[in-house]
């Protein structure tokens, strides 16, 4: 719940308040006095008409010092307060923007941006944090609780073996984890300055595929990799890797034994339009589907639906997916049904050497 000021209290604007009505009276009073001595004498004297305009100047004063203590010290004696509860780290303060000074309903709009841009960030910084915690977490227990099953003497040498194994295999998830992490950590304070060659983009893709053969072999399913010989882009080969290596590898985690995978070039991005050519490349799988409530959310930090936590993930890979394409000026788009499958589609510029 958002929290506006509405009228902190401030000795300055008191004592001008104060100041104001007090001179305000006097001069009313002296007004009344001159309007009363004409109408009585016929004619005021040279001091009175001096007194009458000396008064007159004296209440232009406190107009001007009532008008700049309400419209220019009572929003600055907001926003200063509302600063001071930013310092002290609660960002979920706002000012009422209802100033009537054009600069100063300016800087009262901006300090509310200022403060939900805050208030966002640290949302996410707990939200990661909360999540790097779970995920971690998990891994940890298992591997600890592994271990000390190997600590018995009872224990048989086949169980050893398979706890073993299981060590390593939660050793490596971990180890995934930590690199994926860092990786988007990289991403994330990178804006320019990608190490950019031209390649053959669908031999990259097949490389891909190829990589994952024991994991379709075994599931029996069908991989479809319709793309034409050579697709030269240029980009960084490393960073798309990890596009199509993520891509692929959550179509099959997902997609059922004797399923099928599709990888295709779509109609209209080769060669692209005249003035903003692009390739599109789309992973269509026949898996579970994703629901229609976390579609809008897959590509966040740590984001995973209740159907992908049956796997092995992290809730990383879709945001890495997002992070590097957009670097290349791409964009990434989802669409699924549940039960149905998905269907993953990259756009990527083509920019003219």
């Amino acid at each position: 719940m958002k929290r506006h000021i509405s009228f902190p209290f401030q000795p300055t604007f008191l004592v001008i308040a104060v100041i104001t009505f007090a001179l305000s009276g006097l001069a009313i009073g002296q007004i009344g006095r001159y309007f009363f001595d004409w109408s009585h004498d016929g004619e005021p004297s040279v001091s009175s008409v001096l007194f009458f305009w000396m008064c007159m100047m004296l209440l232009c004063a406190v107009c001007m010092s009532f008008f700049t203590a309400f419209f220019i010290l009572l929003p600055i004696s907001r926003l200063v307060w509302g600063t001071k509860e930013i310092v002290k780290g609660n960002f979920n303060i706002r000012i009422r923007e209802n100033e009537k000074i054009r600069e100063l309903k300016i800087l009262v709009k901006n300090f509310n941006i200022m403060a939900a841009a805050l208030e966002s960030t640290e949302i996410v910084h707990n939200d990661f944090a909360r999540n790097v915690s779970h995920e971690f977490k998990t891994p940890l227990s298992v591997i600890k609780g592994y271990g000390n099953f190997l600590q018995q003497d009872q224990v048989e040498p086949e169980e050893r073996i398979t706890y073993a194994q299981k060590i390593v295999e939660y050793s490596d998830r971990l180890t995934a984890l930590t690199d994926k992490i860092l990786l988007l950590s990289k991403l994330d304070h990178q804006q320019t300055g990608l190490k950019c060659h031209t390649f053959n983009l669908a031999e990259q893709i097949r490389q891909v595929v190829l990589l994952f053969e024991k994991s379709w072999s075994e599931k029996e399913i069908l991989v479809f990799p319709d793309l034409p010989e050579i697709l030269l882009y240029t980009g960084n080969e490393e960073l798309l890797f990890q596009v199509w290596q993520n891509l692929v590898g959550n179509a099959l985690k997902f997609t059922p034994v004797r399923g099928s995978i599709s990888i295709f070039c779509s109609p209209e991005s080769v060669p692209g339009s005249v003035r903003n050519p692009h390739i599109s490349i789309c992973v269509q799988d026949t898996g579970t589907g994703i629901a229609s409530e976390s579609l809008s959310r897959i590509f966040e930090t740590f984001y995973q639906s209740d159907t992908s936590r049956t796997g092995m993930g992290c809730g990383l890979g879709l945001s890495l997916v997002k992070r590097i394409v957009e670097l290349h000026g791409g964009t990434v788009s989802a669409e699924s049904r549940l039960g149905e499958g998905s269907t993953f589609t990259v756009c990527l510029p083509v920019t003219e050497e």
